[in-house]
């Protein structure tokens, strides 16, 4: 069957490095146009995913509609690490849930909401500074953290460990450098005695990765690609067949299996101060938004991927973005116009679709009992 895994933002709660949170980017946020969804508001209120209670509740409502794992968001800078509360906090609930990692090689945001122009020059500041021995400490790190736990995932006993975002990556480290890095850390998995790591490349666009040494290819938030511009108001309905083509895509330029990744929509507007007009700032928070979004397209985009593995043979995984991206419209969590439509959706696609696969399992067993090949 088919394993569905929620990424998760683990920012929501106060920061001592910030003056405020993204509850109160969330909060504040106001509409453009008429009929622009914002404010967002939780249907449970605004919490802090730093308290046990928290996370327990929301695995155990995250199971409830058929998710099985969270994809935890996880920022290491050379052995600093930050939003790494509601993570260890997960690992210790009751009843466990099954997560894995993306490492994201960006730190998060300190000095949101952004500035008109100044977006470039905060994103150097980002940058990540890594290589082969870093990325070697930080896999001892998690071998003894989170590899260890019987709740990781993983393929063939191998830790699934994801990366945003092989662009990123390339462009500061360099194809060379990148390999050396990704095979000094199987290494060092190897010595912790796993059987090495699988090492899943995030991509932002529709791009040929070449050789570097990843098992697999998948996106985050993939309504998106950022070389398409036009209208800063993009429709959701539209979007989703691109989609589906962008994942043909990747499997023709890269000889890798690729995970769809799914997600109810894209609204960073709560992200960047008040501008006059949406025309004049054409790049992120402020634009693009996918409008229209609805729990029936959105469940049109899951049956998508579905259909998307069971036709080429793909790996059983689908990645959803995002359990509680709040501030950049796309969350999965009930909130107070949809309530939990869109979780609902993901339970009822995920039911029709386990039905139609075991009675092909069942036609195919009845099959070979008469002595004809399925």
């Amino acid at each position: 069957m088919v394993e569905i895994c929620a990424y998760y933002y683990p920012g929501w709660h106060d920061r001592p490095d910030v003056s405020y949170s993204e509850w109160d980017l969330v909060r504040n946020a106001q509409p453009y146009f008429d009929g622009h969804y914002q404010p967002r508001v939780p249907l449970g209120g605004y919490y802090d995913d730093t308290q046990r209670s928290t996370v327990e509740a929301q695995a155990t409502l995250a199971s409830s509609y058929g998710i099985d794992a969270f994809i935890f968001l996880w920022y290491w800078k050379r052995g600093r690490i930050e939003l790494d509360e509601s993570l260890n906090q997960f690992t210790h609930i009751n009843p466990p849930m099954r997560f894995s990692l993306m490492w994201c090689w960006k730190m998060p945001k300190a000095d949101l909401p952004a500035v008109p122009g100044r977006e470039s020059e905060l994103e150097r500041q980002r940058w990540v500074e890594t290589d082969a021995q870093d990325f070697a400490r930080m896999i001892d790190h998690c071998c003894a953290r989170y590899f260890s736990n019987s709740g990781y995932r993983t393929v063939g006993g191998k830790p699934i460990l994801l990366l945003y975002s092989v662009e990123g990556f390339q462009a500061q480290l360099g194809d060379e450098q990148l390999r050396a890095m990704l095979r000094a850390g199987r290494l060092r998995a190897q010595a912790a005695g796993l059987p090495g790591l699988y090492l899943v490349g995030v991509t932002k666009s529709t791009v040929d990765v070449g050789d570097l040494g990843f098992d697999a290819l998948t996106g985050y938030n993939s309504i998106l690609d950022p070389t398409e511009k036009g209208s800063y108001l993009k429709d959701y309905a539209d979007l989703v067949p691109r989609r589906v083509r962008a994942w043909q895509e990747m499997s023709r330029l890269n000889a890798l299996p690729y995970v769809p990744s799914v997600s109810p929509g894209w609204d960073a507007t709560a992200r960047g101060i008040r501008v006059e007009s949406l025309h004049a700032e054409l790049d992120f928070p402020w634009v693009p938004i996918v409008d229209r979004s609805t729990p029936e397209s959105f469940g049109d985009f899951l049956h998508a991927a579905y259909d998307w593995i069971g036709e080429s043979g793909q790996l059983p995984f689908i990645h959803l973005c995002a359990w509680n991206e709040w501030s950049e419209g796309a969350y999965l969590e009930p909130d107070q116009k949809y309530g939990d439509a869109y979780l609902a959706m993901i339970r009822d696609v995920r039911r029709s679709r386990d039905r139609l696969k075991m009675v092909a399992i069942e036609n195919a067993t009845a099959g070979v009992r008469r002595g004809v090949r399925p």
